[in-house]
């Protein structure tokens, strides 16, 4: 396979010193190499290879299997996430004649207006 040579910097001069005629030149090689399909890179790893290499431990069906969590109704579930803090609950209402105080489970009150009509 043809491999494409360093472009230079400086083309050099054609005919009547134009630049022009070497310029194509230097197109053609281009068109000529990629239209051989150009230069055929080494393989690289896989990425069960790279897991391996990065202490992943069984065979590459393992591997596979573990990049999926259970399946749940909408596909592929993910792992739960951690417990969020207690919410605070609504456990009484009063009213002085002009708030509603609502009596929270944690012990503190809200005081909102009454609508006006």
């Amino acid at each position: 396979m043809k491999k494409l040579t360093k472009v230079p910097k400086n083309i050099g001069q054609g005919e009547g010193g134009s630049n022009i005629p070497k310029l194509y030149e230097v197109f053609e090689e281009i068109d000529e190499h990629l239209a051989s399909g150009g230069m055929d890179g080494q393989d690289g790893a896989s990425a069960y290879e790279i897991a391996v290499q990065n202490g992943f431990e069984g065979t590459e069906q393992e591997w596979l299997e573990s990049l999926v969590g259970p399946r749940g109704l909408q596909g592929p579930q993910g792992p739960a996430g951690q417990n969020g803090q207690d919410g605070v609950s609504i456990v009484g209402a009063t009213s002085d004649g002009e708030n509603i105080i609502f009596e929270l489970s944690n012990g503190s009150t809200i005081e909102v207006p009454w609508p006006s009509q």
